[in-house]
């Protein structure tokens, strides 16, 4: 009852000040003289909008608004064309058409765009980089040649299965990086890595053709799995007076391990590498079988080569330094190791 009388006398206001208003503008203009004399008069008071014409506001503005934009990343590689039921996808590299209606979802952009050979060869993805606290956009372009090449120098270095391009969870890595990336299979994955074998040994060969003496260290070991290898690395120094090493065999190495097969294997890989007449000494640990292999070495360079080991191979074999310093720490210990054991168990 209150709301009800209060809203009656708002009303009651409003009208008397309309009305005031009005009588105010009546006397102001029969009184104002034919003169150019200009009068200020209060204005009217806006009447507040009807619901239909707020609605018809609405409208309009909705109406004006511009249609919303896709938010797929698709419509990077497509341009849309046509109005209402007929709105076509025009793939921006190969010029194809498909349906743009948004109905349809995008699916079949994402597939076509798969397979367009036009966009394979020229795409190219922008970067953002962060440098100096900036982001600065940069452009590269997608090497399939170039990224399988990697990723045989990683099954390589960290020593991979071939089996790591069948893992369901680094299929599913890689693809999230790059979906255009074609994955190998366990054998052409192997295949891969041989050639890069092959290409890496050639330009090893050209690298060493032209120095003239090369310094060879071997090493006899057994992996986690009791596996046997012995590898070789030559050392040499380049014409830029900068000291090299590099492997040139790294092969199963069965027992038993004499010194016979210790200089078969030197051998071996002196005549596959082309150094017959490089080879200047070849440092080895102090293994009665390495005294028996080296001295057979030594023996076929003398009598193969046209250049052979200095003063007569009487430096040829050189014993490793570390490994004589390892047996003689162990040989002293044997004399102390009483004594250590009466001072920890003092303590």
């Amino acid at each position: 009852m209150a709301r009800s009388k209060r809203k009656r006398i708002v009303q009651s206001l409003a009208s008397s000040e309309a009305a005031d208003i009005e009588v105010a503008d009546i006397e102001v203009a029969e009184s104002a003289p034919n003169s150019q004399k200009e009068v200020a008069t209060p204005s009217a008071p806006q009447k507040a909008p009807t619901e239909n014409q707020v609605l018809d506001l609405t409208t309009d503005s909705n109406q004006a608004k511009k249609k919303r934009k896709a938010t797929s990343n698709i419509w990077a590689h497509f341009k849309k064309k046509g109005q209402a039921n007929d709105v076509k996808a025009i793939c921006v590299y190969c010029k194809a058409q498909l349906d743009g209606k948004s109905s349809n979802g995008t699916k079949h952009l994402w597939r076509h765009l798969e397979r367009c050979s036009s966009y394979a060869t020229s795409s190219k993805q922008s970067l953002l980089k962060l440098a100096d606290g900036l982001l600065l956009s940069t452009t590269w372009t997608f090497s399939p040649e170039k990224s399988r090449d990697l990723l045989m120098q990683m099954i390589i270095a960290h020593e991979h299965p071939f089996t790591l391009v069948k893992q369901p969870l680094f299929r599913a890595f890689v693809n999230l990086l790059q979906p255009r990336f074609k994955l190998l299979s366990r054998g052409t994955a192997k295949t891969e890595i041989i050639n890069l074998y092959n290409s890496m040994k050639a330009q090893i060969m050209m690298e060493i053709q032209d120095i003239n003496r090369i310094a060879l260290t071997t090493d006899v070991w057994t992996s986690s799995n009791q596996t046997p290898f012995m590898v070789i690395t030559s050392h040499f120094i380049d014409s830029d007076w900068n000291l090299k090493k590099r492997i040139l065999s790294f092969k199963h190495f069965p027992t038993p391990h004499t010194g016979l097969a210790i200089a078969e294997q030197l051998l071996t890989t002196i005549a596959e590498w082309k150094i017959y007449n490089k080879v200047s000494f070849i440092t080895v640990d102090n293994a009665l079988a390495n005294d028996v292999g080296l001295a057979r070495v030594c023996s076929v360079l003398k009598d193969r080569s046209s250049a052979p080991p200095e003063m007569n191979g009487k430096f040829f074999h050189v014993c490793c330094a570390a490994h004589v310093i390892n047996l003689i720490v162990k040989d002293g210990l044997k004399h102390v190791l009483g004594s250590i054991d009466k001072i920890r168990d003092a303590v």
